[in-house]
C-alpha cells in the first residue's frame, strides 16, 4: 500500500514541477462544484415533492427550481469554460514537455540497452502510458478530494433521519470495494498476459502500414506469415478469455446482487418510516437520492485506492525507463576534455589496440583486432556477412565500449572524449540512411543547418537534385514523404543514398564512417556516386565497409575481418597477389558481374 502511494505521488510530481497553478485550481474547481450539484440535486427533489403535497404556491416552486438550476448551469459553464480556455491548453503544454522529456531521456540511454528486450519493454510502456497514466493521477486526485466533499455533505444529510441506512451502506460498500479489488487485480494480471499477444498483433498489422513493406506484401507470403501470427495471438487471448472471464463474470455478477439487496433494503426502510409518518413523501425522495449517491460516491472513493493501485502497477515499469542509469553517454555530460583539442586535430587519427567485444546473450565475439587508420587515411573493411564490420564501427562511434583492449582517436582514448562533441565530427552515413518526414532542405541540412543560400545551390547542382525537382513538380522545400503532405516527394533507394551523401558534404568532417552506402545503385551510378564520395573525403581520413569489392579497389589500404578476426590487410594489388580470402571474394564477385 505503502509503495502504490509514493508510486502516485511520483506520477503528480510533474504538475508540482511545471504547473502547480493548474493542478491547484484543477482541485478546487472540481472539488467544489460536485458536492454542490449533488447537495442540491437531493434537496431540490424534496423540496419540489413537499411543496407539491402542501399546496404551495406555483410560481414559488418555479422560482426556486429555476434558481437551483441555475446554479447547476453556473457551476457547468464555470466547469466548462476553464477546461476549454485553459486547462486542454495547459494538459497540452504538460504533454508536451513530459514527452520531451522521454525523448531527451533517450539520448542519454545506452545503445546496448535498446537491444534488451526488458529495457525496451519498460521504454515502450514509458513512451506510451507516462503521458496519460500523469492526467490519470491528477484526475484521481481531484476525485477524491471531489467525493470525500460530496460524502461529507450527503452523510450531514442523511444522519437527520437515516442513522441505520447509513451504517447499512458503508457495510454493503466494504463488501463491494473487496470484491471490486478482486476483479481489479484479476484484470490486471489479464492485462500484463495480454501485452505479448497485443504487441505481435500491432506489428503484424505494422507490416501492412508501412510504405516500405508494401512490394513484399504485393510480390511474398510476408502476408500469410503476418496473418498467422495475428491469429496466434489472439487465439492466445482468447485462452486469457475463458481462464479469466468466468471468474470474473461471478465477481460482477456478486458484486451487482449486493447492489440490488441494498437498493431493496432502502426502498422498503424509507417506504415503511414514510407509511408510519417518521418522514415525508419529499424527505423520502430525497434521502433515496442520497443514500444512492452516498453509496456510488462511496464506491467511488475506494475505487480511488483500485485506481491508485493500477496507477502504481503501471509507474513500476515506467519508472524503469525514467531511473535508467546510463554509463557511456552519462559519463561525459560535461564535457571531461577541451573540444578544442579535438577541433583543431583533422583530419583524425584511429587506432584499435587488442580490442575484443561480444554481444550480450550472444556467441559472436571480436577478438584481437588492431589496426591503426593514419590521418588522412582511407581503408576499407570487407568480410562476409556477420563477420564484425559494423561491430567496429559501432565501437568506433562509442555506442559500445570493447571488453578488452583500447581504442584510440588522435592518440587519445576514445573514452576521455566528450561524446557529442566526437560524433559531431564523424560524418556517417550507411547502407540504409534514414530519409526523415520533413522538408528536402531539412534533411540535407541535419549535420549542419547553417548552410549559405551559395552552400544550397552548389549541392543542388552537384547532385542533381534540381532533376528530381523537376520530375516530382517540387522544390526544396518540398516534404520528402506523402505522410503529412500529398505533394511530397517519394525517393528511389539510389535518390535516398545520394540525399544521405548530401548530408555529409555539408560539414568538414576529420573522419568519414561508411557503411555500405553505395549498395542501392547501378555500376554506372556506383561509378559516379564513389567518385563523389570521394571529392567529399577530400584529404580527411575514411573508414569504408563495402561488399561491392569493386568500388573500394583504390582506397590505401584494405582490412579483411572473419570470425570477428582480421585475417588480411594490405592495399588491393597486395590482396590480389596473396590469392587469399580477399582474392577469392573479389575474383567471386567478378566473375558474377561479366558472365
Amino acid at each position: 500500500m505503502i509503495n502504490s502511494f509514493r508510486n502516485f505521488i511520483y506520477l503528480l510530481k510533474p504538475y508540482f514541477a511545471k504547473n502547480k497553478f493548474y493542478l491547484f485550481s484543477s482541485l478546487i474547481l472540481i472539488s467544489c462544484i460536485t458536492p454542490i450539484n449533488t447537495y442540491i440535486s437531493v434537496t431540490l427533489q424534496q423540496y419540489v415533492i413537499d411543496s407539491l403535497y402542501s399546496n404551495v404556491d406555483f410560481i414559488k416552486i418555479f422560482i426556486i427550481v429555476l434558481a437551483f438550476q441555475s446554479v447547476f448551469f453556473l457551476t457547468s459553464f464555470t466547469s466548462d469554460l476553464w477546461g476549454k480556455l485553459y486547462g486542454e491548453k495547459k494538459f497540452l503544454l504538460i504533454s508536451e514537455k513530459l514527452n520531451k522529456d522521454i525523448m531527451k531521456k533517450v539520448l542519454r540511454i545506452d545503445y546496448k540497452n535498446f537491444d534488451d528486450p526488458n529495457f525496451y519493454e519498460a521504454y515502450s510502456w514509458a513512451s506510451r502510458e507516462y503521458v496519460s497514466k500523469v492526467e490519470s493521477a491528477k484526475h484521481v486526485l481531484t476525485e477524491v478530494c471531489s467525493v470525500l466533499l460530496t460524502i461529507s455533505a450527503l452523510i450531514t444529510y442523511i444522519s437527520s433521519t437515516g442513522i441505520l441506512i447509513l451504517l447499512v451502506t458503508i457495510v454493503i460498500l466494504i463488501l463491494s470495494v473487496m470484491i471490486t479489488t478482486k476483479i481489479n487485480k484479476i484484470n490486471i494480471v489479464k492485462k500484463e498476459e495480454n501485452i505479448i499477444f497485443d504487441r505481435k498483433i500491432n506489428y503484424s498489422k505494422g507490416v501492412f502500414q508501412n510504405r516500405s513493406n508494401i512490394v513484399d506484401v504485393f510480390s511474398n507470403n510476408i502476408s500469410k506469415y503476418m496473418f498467422k501470427m495475428y491469429e496466434t495471438a489472439d487465439a492466445e487471448k482468447i485462452k486469457t478469455i475463458k481462464k479469466y472471464n468466468p471468474k470474473l463474470l461471478f465477481l460482477n455478477s456478486l458484486n451487482s446482487l449486493i447492489t440490488v439487496l441494498l437498493n431493496v433494503f432502502i426502498m422498503v426502510f424509507l417506504s415503511w418510516q414514510v407509511i408510519h409518518g417518521k418522514i415525508s413523501v419529499g424527505s423520502f425522495a430525497g434521502m433515496l437520492a442520497a443514500t444512492n449517491s452516498l453509496y456510488a460516491n462511496l464506491k467511488r472513493f475506494f475505487g480511488c485506492y483500485n485506481q491508485i493501485y493500477d496507477l502504481s502497477l503501471y509507474y513500476d515499469k515506467i519508472k524503469i525507463f525514467i531511473n535508467f542509469k546510463s554509463r557511456i553517454e552519462c559519463e561525459n555530460s560535461n564535457e571531461q576534455l577541451n573540444n578544442s583539442l579535438l577541433l583543431t586535430h583533422k583530419p583524425y587519427s584511429v587506432e584499435f589496440k587488442n580490442v575484443s567485444f561480444t554481444y550480450p546473450n550472444s556467441n559472436f565475439t571480436l577478438k584481437n583486432i588492431t589496426f591503426k587508420v593514419k590521418k588522412g587515411e582511407k581503408i576499407a573493411i570487407v568480410g562476409e556477412n556477420g563477420v564484425g564490420k559494423s561491430t567496429v564501427l559501432k565501437l568506433l562511434l562509442r555506442l559500445y565500449d570493447p571488453d578488452k583492449g583500447d581504442i584510440l582517436f588522435n592518440n587519445i582514448n576514445l573514452k576521455k572524449w566528450p561524446i557529442k562533441s566526437l560524433r559531431n565530427e564523424i560524418g556517417l552515413t550507411s547502407q540504409f540512411p534514414n530519409i526523415y518526414a520533413l522538408s528536402f532542405l531539412d534533411n540535407i541540412c541535419l549535420y549542419n543547418e547553417e548552410l549559405t543560400e551559395s552552400q544550397l545551390d552548389n549541392i543542388i547542382e552537384e547532385f542533381k537534385f534540381q532533376n528530381i525537382f523537376n520530375k516530382n513538380g517540387a522544390s526544396i522545400l518540398s516534404q520528402v514523404s506523402k505522410q503529412f503532405d500529398e505533394k511530397g516527394i517519394l525517393l528511389s533507394g539510389g535518390e535516398k543514398q545520394l540525399l544521405a551523401l548530401s548530408r555529409i558534404a555539408t560539414k568538414d568532417f576529420g573522419l568519414f564512417v561508411l557503411d555500405e552506402v553505395s549498395s542501392s545503385l547501378d555500376p554506372n551510378a556506383e561509378y559516379e556516386f564513389n567518385k563523389k564520395l570521394f571529392d567529399i573525403i577530400g584529404s580527411n581520413t575514411a573508414i569504408i565497409i563495402a561488399h561491392r569489392l569493386s568500388s573500394i579497389k583504390n582506397v590505401d589500404r584494405i582490412l579483411v575481418i572473419n570470425e570477428g578476426t582480421i585475417i588480411e590487410s594490405g592495399t588491393h594489388q597486395e590482396l590480389i597477389e596473396s590469392d587469399g580470402a580477399y582474392s577469392k571474394m573479389y575474383k567471386r564477385q567478378a566473375s558474377g558481374y561479366f558472365q
